[in-house]
C-alpha cells in the first residue's frame, strides 16, 4: 500500500504542484483561474484504493490552500470532484478484470476478497458514471459559467450529497453507510 499511496502522490501533488507552478510563472499580472480535478473519493474510499482518496484529498487541500494564497493575485482556484466519469477506464468490463483488487498484489487480494464485494459491482448498483460529453457539458455550464468560483463542486449523479454527509453524520454512521455500500462482511457469514 506504501508503494501505491507514493505513485499516487507522485502523480497528483507533485506533478500537479509542478505544473501550476510552471503556469503560474508565466501568467500575465491579470486575473486568471485554475480548475483542479480531484475525485468525489474524497469522501469515500473503494476498497483496497485508500491510497487513491488519501492522494486526491491531499491535492484538494492543496487547492483550498492555493485559492487563499492566489486570491490577493486575482487568481481563482477550484476542484472538481466528479463522482465518476465513463471511460474506458471505469466500464464495468475493465474493472470486473483489471479492478482494484485484481491490481493488488496476491497477498492483498487473498486478505481482502472474503471481506468485500467487488468494487465495480458495488459503484454500478449506486452510482451512473457521467459520459465525457455530460462531464464536459456539467463543467461548463456550472463551473466555467459560474459568475464567481465556487472552491469546489462535485460533479455526477449521486454524489452532490457527499460533501452534506461529511458535516452532518459521525465518521461511525459514515462508516456503517460504506459497509452496506461495499458489502462489508466477516470470512463466513452472509455480507
Amino acid at each position: 500500500m506504501e508503494k501505491k499511496l507514493m505513485e499516487n502522490k507522485s502523480a497528483f501533488i507533485t506533478g500537479a504542484g509542478t505544473g501550476i507552478g510552471e503556469a503560474l510563472s508565466r501568467l500575465p499580472a491579470s486575473p486568471g483561474w485554475i480548475v483542479n480535478v480531484t475525485s468525489a473519493a474524497v469522501y469515500i474510499t473503494i476498497p483496497p484504493g485508500a491510497s487513491y482518496p488519501v492522494s486526491k484529498n491531499a491535492f484538494s487541500v492543496f487547492s483550498r490552500h492555493l485559492r487563499m494564497e492566489l486570491a490577493p493575485f486575482g487568481i481563482d482556484v477550484t476542484s472538481l470532484e466528479p463522482g465518476g466519469v465513463a471511460t474506458p477506464m471505469t466500464s464495468s468490463e475493465v474493472m470486473t478484470e483489471m479492478g482494484f483488487l485484481e491490481r493488488s498484489p496476491k497477498e492483498i487480494r487473498e486478505l481482502y476478497r472474503p471481506y468485500f464485494i467487488h468494487p465495480g459491482e458495488a459503484l454500478s448498483e449506486t452510482f451512473r458514471f457521467l459520459t465525457p460529453d455530460e462531464f464536459a457539458e456539467k463543467v461548463y455550464s456550472r463551473v466555467l459559467c459560474a459568475k464567481k468560483f465556487k472552491p469546489s463542486y462535485t460533479i455526477g449523479p449521486g454524489v452532490g450529497f457527499m460533501p452534506v454527509l461529511q458535516h452532518v453524520l459521525s465518521q461511525s454512521m459514515i462508516e456503517k453507510l460504506w459497509k452496506r455500500q461495499f458489502r462489508v462482511g466477516r470470512p463466513g457469514r452472509e455480507k
